[in-house]
């Protein structure tokens, strides 16, 4: 993979520095697949956007158009496999549709259709999911160590009909591939992990819709949605934008949104989230959001 390709990687999708009890390297070697096969798009996709001096933008759509492909390849993958299980007609009829999907040479195409094969026949065989064994100590480790949500920190809860209740989440979704690999599990609220679903980072939250030209901040309040904090949550990989420390570390009860530029109007890349302690200490005069994330903030 390239160097961008790399940068990208460890700037756009959740990291952990905690681990769960998992052992299954077969596993491993599923989530290096995902990420090659998302990598390996993005080093041949371009897109173009030069009436804009932004580099970001072009970097962003490039992203989200990457995702679109990546989960057009899998999808089509696993609706094959299943659909030709019993006939064993898999491999050929996947790759016919690949040829009409992509226009790429020879080689790209060969490689990209090995990880598409490899990581649509693990979705298809749902060997993603967290075993019962797995689940059990995954829980009782955040659990027995007072986890919080990993995106936006909130302490969990055992009442499985909470906004907090504790769920298990796969960082890389199960149905782009994500396995049960200690490297791709954590907990989150039951709010982030439905907000999140299948996304794979901030870019596939549509966020271009979140405009508003006044400093009223009810106003502010009332065209904000909890998809656009949580898209702010997974940009900044869940920690403060001022003293960089992981949300689930402070467990916040809740957390300040604000403008980085006060001569811009209010814009998905004119905000940020930062921890109430920072916003004390700097004398932010933001949006207050409670956590767990309510349905309207």
């Amino acid at each position: 993979m390239s160097e961008e390709w790399t940068a990208i990687r460890r700037k756009f999708y959740p990291t952990l520095d905690r681990r769960y009890p998992v052992q299954d390297e077969a596993a491993a070697d599923q989530v290096a697949d995902v990420g090659l096969l998302i990598g390996l798009i993005y080093d041949n996709v371009s897109v173009e956007t030069s009436i804009l001096k932004d580099a970001e933008v072009e970097r962003d759509v490039r992203l989200r158009t990457t995702h679109h492909i990546v989960g057009r390849i899998i999808r089509l993958g696993v609706f094959l496999a299943k659909r030709n299980e019993a006939v064993g007609e898999f491999e050929d009829e996947y790759r016919r549709q690949l040829e009409n999907l992509l226009d790429v040479d020879a080689g790209l195409f060969e490689r990209i259709f090995r990880l598409g094969r490899r990581v649509s026949e693990f979705v298809a065989k749902k060997k993603g999911k967290v075993s019962k064994g797995n689940r059990t100590r995954i829980l009782k480790m955040a659990r027995t160590h007072s986890h919080n949500c990993r995106f936006c920190g909130t302490s969990l809860t055992r009442d499985d009909a909470a906004e907090n209740a504790l769920e298990i989440e796969h960082l890389i979704a199960q149905a782009f591939g994500g396995s049960s690999h200690r490297s791709n599990i954590t907990v989150a609220c039951n709010r982030c992990n439905k907000i999140k679903e299948d996304r794979l980072s901030f870019v596939d939250v549509y966020h271009e819709h979140f405009c508003v030209v006044s400093d009223n901040k009810e106003k502010v309040s009332q065209k904000l949605g909890p998809h656009i904090v949580f898209a702010l949550l997974m940009k900044q990989d869940g920690k403060c934008f001022h003293c960089d420390r992981y949300f689930y570390l402070i467990a916040p009860d809740k957390i300040v949104l604000t403008r980085r530029e006060e001569d811009d109007y209010y814009h998905f890349r004119n905000c940020y989230v930062a921890c109430e302690p920072c916003a004390e200490r700097i004398g932010i005069d933001g949006i207050e959001i409670g956590v767990p994330l309510p349905a309207r903030n």
